[in-house]
């Protein structure tokens, strides 16, 4: 099939085509593109490019995106600043107080064994940048308004580290590991800029040829972590592509993130907007005080978000058991590990009404779910733990005020503490400062599912990629328990902040976490 019969059957099947970058992306009804046509969209990938590239010089619509023209994306901003989100106005305050902290750094480390292309490397990572606007993104106060700003074309900020295999007298596998371990943990911890940007930077770090470690980091107000698996999957299939000497090409995303800026904005005026609101306003009435624990350290009149993690496992017999206590009173692994955590928390402080907070992915829209941006969502979840409340009836109001708040998950968090105007304290946050969260692996998340077990790895054109375990996100919050659910077992990474918390009182609240699940 020459170029000319391919474009006319994608035409005929309704394949729209066009460039972005050094990318070919285009828009198709489910199943138009079948395996053979893909063979051939893939083969013809460069001179496709080169034509389309024709076409939009000479003033054709060759390389025209639906609903736009030239290369832009199909719904991407045509300005160079747009409105911020609630999440994004929000974070911006909070990284000014503490400019240099890492608290809202996100990073994915990704162990990678075989020779690597890192010429392959670096264009992927430019291709990413171009198909994501969120990460060409910087932040600036203009007339005394946050414009998020972006970048037309990106600032790639790539690195290749050579990790030093002889350390004098001292050099040898244990050495190399821990210099590899203080150089990722270093780089993830670089404060980011958010006037100057960029806000997102990649780092190889290799240990000779055939050992590396993969860094993806970014500032948290460009990205949350339902956006790292999606970044690391698209990773992943470029540069299989690209190893084979192929141009990437990916699926057009259905949404940018100044569609799902627009839709946010718009939705505390709708009627759905203000049903959730009313829904809140209901069960936050009389605003509950944020769960509190018995600190070993009076609380710093400014925030320092110095923070660290405790990492256990709950044996596997025992989140087989809670699984079925779950079942049994219809409520899912989340409301039932919630539970005993807001267990927990009443032993440990004596509270009976508090709010302990989750987050939300913020897709509800099944067009924003594999956007790559900050769209996390906070929920206040409301316990009221009355005198000889048995935990069958501390599971069941759980499970209810859990259901409750999905209804309203839309709803922005931010704006929901504007209009409660809850009580302050200096150098805490209000409403949430300890959170719950539970992570699962995602059928569509190939690296998702590959921190199921460490053993377990991706193939990425010949080289074989595997979790690094990386600790992070630390000190945002008094303590948070996040929760990673796996085919056996749940693990748990209690991250704390450590101007109010020791480790010792943190292995303690570990344990007495695991012995409280036993005991339900």
């Amino acid at each position: 099939m020459n170029l000319d019969d391919l474009q006319a059957e994608l035409a005929e099947r309704g394949c729209v085509l066009w460039v972005e970058g050094e990318m070919l992306r285009f828009k198709a009804p489910d199943g138009a593109l079948t395996p053979p046509l893909m063979s051939q969209l893939r083969r013809n990938k460069r001179a496709l490019i080169e034509r389309l590239r024709g076409d939009a010089q000479h003033g054709g619509d060759g390389a025209n995106p639906p609903g736009g023209s030239g290369a832009n994306p199909p719904s991407g901003d045509v300005g160079p600043t747009r409105e911020p989100s609630y999440g994004q106005q929000a974070m911006w305050l909070l990284h000014q107080a503490v400019p240099l902290s890492p608290a809202y750094n996100v990073a994915s480390a990704v162990q990678v064994h075989g020779p690597i292309d890192y010429g392959a490397v670096e264009r992927v990572w430019r291709t990413l940048l171009t198909r994501h606007d969120s990460l060409r993104t910087t932040f600036q106060l203009r007339g005394g308004r946050l414009a998020a700003c972006v970048q037309q074309q990106p600032a790639t900020d790539a690195k290749r580290v050579l990790v030093p295999t002889e350390a004098g007298p001292a050099a040898g596998p244990a050495a190399v590991d821990a210099e590899l371990r203080r150089l990722v943990d270093a780089s993830y911890r670089a404060p980011f800029d958010l006037t100057a940007g960029p806000l997102a930077r990649l780092r190889l770090f290799s240990v000779g040829e055939t050992r590396h470690v993969l860094l993806l980091s970014m500032h948290h107000i460009v990205l949350d972590a339902w956006s790292l698996w999606v970044l690391h999957d698209e990773f992943g299939a470029l540069y299989r592509q690209e190893s084979r000497g192929e141009v990437g090409v990916l699926l057009a995303a259905e949404a940018s993130y100044g569609d799902f800026v627009r839709w946010q904005q718009a939705l505390p005026d709708s009627e759905a907007g203000r049903s959730q609101w009313q829904s809140w306003r209901q069960r936050l009435a009389g605003c509950p005080e944020p769960a509190r624990l018995v600190w070993d350290r009076r609380r710093p009149a400014a925030r320092a978000q110095r923070g660290a993690s405790l990492h256990f496992r709950l044996p596997a017999e025992l989140s087989g058991q809670l699984r079925e206590l779950g079942r049994q009173r219809g409520a899912t692994p989340f409301m039932t590990l919630l539970a005993v955590f807001q267990a927990l928390l009443h032993l440990h402080s004596g509270q009976r009404d508090f709010v302990v907070g989750t987050t939300s992915s913020g897709r509800s829209e099944p067009r924003f779910a594999r956007l790559v941006g900050y769209l996390v969502n906070t929920l206040p979840l409301r316990a009221k733990i009355e005198p000889g409340c048995r935990f069958s009836g501390l599971l069941e109001q759980t499970r209810g005020e859990v259901i409750a708040a999905i209804g309203a998950q839309d709803f922005p968090f931010p704006l929901t503490v504007q209009r409660l105007n809850p009580p302050r304290e200096s150098g805490a946050l209000p409403l949430c400062r300890v959170m719950f969260g539970l992570q699962k692996p995602h059928d569509f998340s190939e690296a998702m599912i590959a921190l199921d077990d460490a053993s377990r790895s991706i193939d990425w054109g010949g080289l074989r990629a595997s979790t690094y375990e990386l600790d992070q996100q630390e000190g945002q919050f008094d303590l948070t328990l996040e929760m990673y659910e796996t085919s056996t077992t749940f693990l748990g990474i209690l991250k704390y902040d450590t101007a109010l918390l020791d480790r010792e009182t943190a292995q303690l609240l570990a344990a007495r976490y695991r012995r409280l699940a036993e005991l339900v």
